[in-house]
């Protein structure tokens, strides 16, 4: 009899063991599987945002190279070059862009052959010698060539397009071209 009871408590204590084993099972395994979703999911979303992003440097690359050629066949920035004639107005051009585009925050430079700064259409600033501080100009004087690239500065990070301008086959200075990486972040 002894046996028996002892043989009916094992019994009852499978019985009931069993469905707790199961449901304590049946929790580690779905809290896996919602893991295992979640990471996937993560990760999906995280490919398309790099791709997006990746469009989007793209497309303001080439809208800030774009610009710049256009701008570089102008009369005006010839009359900067070869006259120091300032009276250029891009920064009401860059206020247009603010107002009407996605482009926001495009600043203007034309600089000479010699590598000074003629004209910003961000300060009043000019006559500064670009080489002593900046590479990418240094390179531009040297070897004249459409360049278009992200630029890291101590306080922000810039799409940059340089564009080489010519008289009669003569390297007479560049325009280049400053945008802000703002709006992408704002698309984001």
């Amino acid at each position: 009899m002894l046996n028996n009871i002892g043989l009916s408590k094992r019994i009852k204590f499978i019985a009931f063991s069993i469905p707790i084993l199961w449901v304590i099972f049946g929790y580690f395994y779905i809290s896996q599987r919602v893991d295992d979703l979640s990471t996937l999911k993560y990760d999906e979303i995280a490919k398309e945002m790099q791709t997006e992003l990746k469009t989007l440097i793209t497309e303001k690359k080439e809208a800030i190279l774009l610009i710049a050629m256009s701008i570089s066949t102008t009369s005006q920035i010839n009359d900067v070059l070869l006259y120091n004639n300032k009276n250029i107005e891009l920064d009401k051009f860059s206020a247009q862009l603010k107002e009407n585009t996605s482009l926001k925050n495009i600043w203007f430079q034309v600089v000479s052959a010699d590598g000074i700064s003629l004209y910003r259409s961000w300060t009043k600033k000019a006559n500064d010698d670009l080489k002593k501080i900046r590479l990418d100009v240094i390179e531009m004087v040297k070897n004249p060539q459409i360049v278009s690239s992200i630029s890291t500065g101590k306080f922000d990070l810039s799409f940059k397009s340089m564009v080489p301008i010519y008289q009669k086959e003569k390297f007479i200075g560049f325009v280049e071209v400053i945008a802000k990486f703002n709006s992408i972040a704002l698309k984001m």
